[in-house]
């Protein structure tokens, strides 16, 4: 049984939250250039390539999880993915004044979209 996120799991949360709340976009090469910032690296420098590896598989991880959503991109070097946390992709469909409380409260919202959007195409579709 898993323990909850792992620490890499948690720092790249905390990069994708940085990035939406900057409104800098959230591709991986954008999450990679905060881990460097955040750990001491200057702008044009590399991260080795067993890190890198980790890091991807750790996103992959939460995409898995349902922790982190893909919103964009169809991935690979012309169009790559664009990652955001679930809770700060629900925000954008609650009412003002109300805040997403935690990651399950989140999907709870995301479910209720995916279901009023698949009611709408059934009627467009029949229309």
């Amino acid at each position: 049984m898993s323990r909850g996120l792992g620490e890499l799991q948690r720092e790249i949360k905390d990069a994708l939250a940085f990035l939406w709340n900057n409104k800098q976009p959230t591709r991986f090469a954008n999450i990679r250039t905060v881990f460097l910032a955040c750990h001491g690296g200057e702008k044009g420098d590399t991260m080795e390539p067993t890190y890198e590896r980790s890091m991807r598989r750790a996103l992959k991880g939460l995409l898995d999880r349902g922790d982190v959503v893909i919103f964009d991109g169809k991935g690979g070097p012309g169009d790559p993915h664009w990652y955001a946390n679930i809770e700060d992709f629900a925000s954008l469909y609650v009412r003002k004044g109300k805040k997403v409380r935690d990651a399950t409260h989140a999907k709870e919202i995301l479910l209720k979209v995916n279901a009023v959007v698949a009611k709408v195409r059934a009627a467009a579709r029949s229309a």
